[in-house]
């Protein structure tokens, strides 16, 4: 008995620590959501960002002619963004929720990935973000040809502290409800991944 109760509160105290990781997209393109390859690449970046592989080493990005990226930069950044989530962040399925910042906020395309939390007060807290600009204008052009202009990582908290206001903003205005236990239990696992990430 006193094992069984002991395993319960295991369990309990598993879902209120694992089921308060989210990701928000940000999507900044008018309306666009015919995004496949647009994510596809920001997904790729994540992946980088993550230690799974280099950014040197990802034959998916297409990078502007007019980029700005320095990949030698941006492989320091990414050794701060693993080093910014707790430790069970990643130990389930984290769901995503796109938010559209429609209308456009500042003409350009763009797509950023807001790791958060949430507390036992459900106070919403950004870990961290991976904001990916896209050199095009034209959204019929992102969409079908996108050309990465700029890859910012975040991970210093002040910075981070605008995030969760703007969330909270654009879920409201979509009417965004959090999900029930059932459904955060039938949130999909994500793709596996290697089992030998990059070592910062």
């Amino acid at each position: 008995m006193t094992r069984f109760f002991c395993f319960l509160l295991f369990q309990i105290a598993t879902i209120q620590v694992f089921s308060q990781s989210c990701i928000y997209a940000l999507l900044n393109s008018n309306g666009e959501h015919r995004i496949m390859l647009m994510s596809m690449q920001v997904d790729d970046v994540i992946y980088a960002a993550r230690g799974f592989k280099t950014f040197k080493a990802s034959r998916s990005l297409k990078f502007s002619e007019t980029h700005n990226v320095n990949l030698d930069s941006l492989e320091i950044a990414a050794v701060r963004f693993r080093e910014s989530f707790p430790a069970n962040y990643w130990a389930k399925p984290v769901q995503t929720i796109l938010l559209d910042t429609k209308p456009n906020e500042d003409g350009q395309i763009w797509l950023e990935s807001v790791f958060t939390e949430t507390d036992s007060r459900k106070k919403l807290k950004a870990v961290a973000a991976i904001m990916v600009r896209f050199a095009e204008t034209d959204l019929q052009q992102a969409r079908l040809n996108p050309q990465i202009q700029e890859i910012t990582i975040i991970t210093d908290p002040t910075a981070l502290k605008k995030h969760p206001a703007v969330i909270q903003r654009l879920k409201k205005i979509y009417n965004i409800q959090p999900l029930s236990k059932k459904e955060e239990m039938d949130i999909p696992p994500p793709p596996p991944l290697p089992s030998d990430p990059i070592k910062g």
